[in-house]
């Protein structure tokens, strides 16, 4: 890696990232909430071009947990540099962290998805074999079950913690070059498993297309790039008034080709240019919370620290929470035969007060029992 200083993220963008982690979150629950709903009402499953529209813009929440890779690709790179910089950079503490970060709330989630399929069971979905998978983060390769579903790119994320700091070491912690190197493996390696697959005449399943999992390191690496370029990039961007409307028409013309994808192609290798445009998108974004200075005022500070924290536990909990509200909703239950207008709110708002109530206070609880234990297990290194 290069031996510049490493950047440091303003008040601004710390705070937007949490800010964006906990929007990013709400996004992916309104998805699956939607598609909830449309199960539990006659009206909401009909062909109407309507109800299409809204299948391919409110029900695909895919595009958001790209941003969830861009900012993970950001903050990981971060930390290596900070590491790095103070002379106590270590692979076998840079493990223990990220798997104190993820695993002990994923447990909890894993425990959500089996209550939510003993009450409401999936049974042509559900295996022992996928339950096995999840305690070995494999879930994006071995399958997933419904109550589970946002789980997958938890393997996504497993797998680009592992390979990057290979990549940095190999490069010898020289930024760009890994850059590019990891750009280049994922090139190779994705071709391979496509040229497979294709030759196997596309075989369905996450095994067969695990090529999907390698592909989106590139969304990854955006983040990482965003970090490297960090001081260039903000010190070369002007604010003005056709930054102000341009990026907002950027987003609402993506968002209009997102939803044509959805309604007229479904080409898979179109849908992971897509996401990597809107992780470029996302990486902009970014870049534009340093001048949402409001973000400084303590207040909105507050709030969006809460959000960043409350964003985890909503991801991973929300669906098996949609599962568990879903049978107030089975015939003979208290709300069967709810109209739209009542079931939509009813899938959207529960999962958000149970993962506030619940899920934030108890992901607090971790996070303090995770910086007891790195400090105790942490030795103090020498400088580099």
């Amino acid at each position: 890696m290069t031996r510049a200083t490493a950047p440091k993220l303003d008040e601004s963008t710390s705070a937007g990232l949490d800010l964006l982690r906990g929007l990013l979150a709400v996004l992916v629950l309104l998805s699956h909430a939607f598609r909830q709903t449309v199960t539990r009402s006659e009206w909401a499953m009909s062909d109407s071009l309507l109800m299409r529209v809204l299948h391919a813009s409110v029900g695909q929440g895919l595009v958001w947990v790209m941003g969830f890779f861009v900012i993970s690709g950001l903050c990981i790179q971060m930390s290596i540099r900070h590491s790095l910089e103070t002379g106590t950079w270590s692979f076998s503490d840079y493990l223990r962290a990220r798997f104190s970060r993820i695993y002990p709330f994923f447990l909890v989630g894993i425990a959500a998805c089996l209550l939510a399929e003993w009450l409401n069971p999936r049974p042509d979905q559900f295996s022992w074999g996928k339950v096995a998978g999840y305690f070995f983060m494999l879930q994006g390769v071995t399958g997933y079950t419904e109550h589970f579903a946002p789980s997958w790119s938890l393997t996504n994320e497993c797998l680009y913690y592992l390979a990057w700091p290979l990549i940095l070491t190999a490069c010898r912690f020289h930024s760009a070059r890994a850059w590019w190197a990891g750009i280049a493996i994922t090139f190779l390696v994705t071709g391979g498993l496509v040229f497979w697959w294709l030759a196997e005449g596309k075989p369905r399943g996450p095994v067969n297309e695990s090529w999907t999992v390698t592909v989106r390191f590139l969304v990854w690496l955006v983040g990482v790039g965003l970090y490297e370029r960090w001081t260039a990039m903000t010190s070369s961007r002007k604010s003005g008034s056709a930054g102000n409307w341009l990026f907002p028409a950027v987003v609402l013309a993506f968002l209009a080709l997102y939803t044509a994808f959805w309604l007229y192609s479904r080409r898979v290798f179109l849908l992971h240019g897509l996401e990597l445009v809107a992780g470029i998108g996302f990486a902009f974004l970014i870049l534009r919370l340093r001048d949402a200075t409001w973000l400084r005022e303590p207040r909105w500070k507050k709030l969006a620290h809460t959000l960043g924290i409350w964003s985890y536990p909503l991801y991973l909990l929300h669906q098996p929470v949609i599962g568990l509200t879903d049978l107030l909703f089975k015939p003979g239950a208290v709300l069967a035969g709810s109209p739209v207008l009542i079931s939509g709110p009813v899938f959207i708002a529960t999962p958000l007060i149970v993962c506030w109530l619940l899920g934030a206070p108890l992901e607090r609880r971790l996070l303090s029992w995770r910086k007891s234990w790195l400090n105790a297990s942490t030795t103090p290194k020498s400088p580099l």
